[in-house]
């Protein structure tokens, strides 16, 4: 996986009839996505962030969860981190990709779960029709948090990513994804759900003895990252951001009969595609 998105051009037309998956996994970026090692560099206020309370107790706050298309979801208790902050354009000009979470505080425990990487970036042009037949599926999700070790916080998770499709025709029957990863939980909770490649959230990490929910991530219609839990000594980690989808054809409007997720992100264009 490399720092740039993924660019994909061809003369002819496209058509995609299995998975294509260029989503975060866990900590592990996709191309022109956001992580703590190794992933692209993104506006720092996209990151989500720690929490700013002091170590050395067990009431210790999630990571945020990662911005793109909105805002992350905080992490959870009274000193959750923030969540990173939206970034980028409708437009997906540059193309890039969704920003990570924040680690979860460690505390009085053993150590506060990674945040998720961030969904990686996709853009395939295409001078003839592109479709993505009912069994094609795009995946730009993030990764979910990581759960906390015991005593301590978790991950936040990663934002989705961004997804651009074009051709002189485009149909859609498939599903095209760019969803948010769920926050991990806290104090042995396990971790966030990866961006899913339906419009249903990423679910959280569970409660573990002493923690918190994960917050669930960004689709659908609720493209913001829910705030991690805080009812229990432990935070979870907020949700990361869905990121953006965009859909250019050369004149006439894209057809969509497929899942596209977030759909409240989600741009239609005609007479936009330079490509070619």
């Amino acid at each position: 996986v490399g720092y740039r998105p993924l660019v994909i051009v061809t003369a002819g037309p496209v058509t995609i009839r299995g998975l294509v998956d260029v989503g975060g996994h866990g900590q592990s970026p996709g191309p022109g996505g956001g992580a703590a090692i190794g992933g692209a560099t993104l506006p720092p206020t996209c990151a989500g962030a720690e929490a700013p309370c002091a170590e050395g107790d067990d009431y210790d706050g999630g990571g945020g969860g990662g911005g793109h298309g909105v805002a992350g979801g905080r992490g959870g208790r009274a000193c959750g981190g923030s969540g990173g902050a939206a970034h980028g354009v409708a437009s997906l000009e540059p193309l890039a990709g969704g920003c990570r979470g924040a680690i979860g505080q460690r505390g009085a425990g053993d150590g506060g779960g990674p945040g998720g990487a961030g969904g990686g970036a996709i853009q395939i042009s295409a001078a003839g029709a592109l479709v993505v037949a009912d069994s094609g599926r795009v995946r730009a999700g993030g990764g979910g948090g990581g759960a906390a070790l015991y005593g301590s916080a978790g991950g936040g998770g990663g934002a989705g990513g961004g997804v651009l499709l074009e051709g002189a025709t485009v149909t859609i029957s498939g599903n095209v994804a760019a969803n948010g990863g769920g926050g991990g939980g806290g104090s042995e909770g396990g971790s966030g759900e990866d961006g899913r490649l339906d419009d249903m959230p990423a679910a959280g990490g569970g409660t573990g003895e002493y923690g918190s929910r994960g917050g669930p991530g960004g689709a659908g219609e609720t493209p913001a990252g829910a705030e991690g839990g805080g009812g229990r000594i432990n935070g979870g980690g907020g949700g990361g951001a869905a990121g953006r989808v965009r859909f250019n054809t050369r004149a006439g409007a894209p057809t969509v009969t497929g899942v596209v997720s977030p759909s409240h992100l989600m741009t239609l264009s005609s007479g936009v595609i330079t490509t070619y």
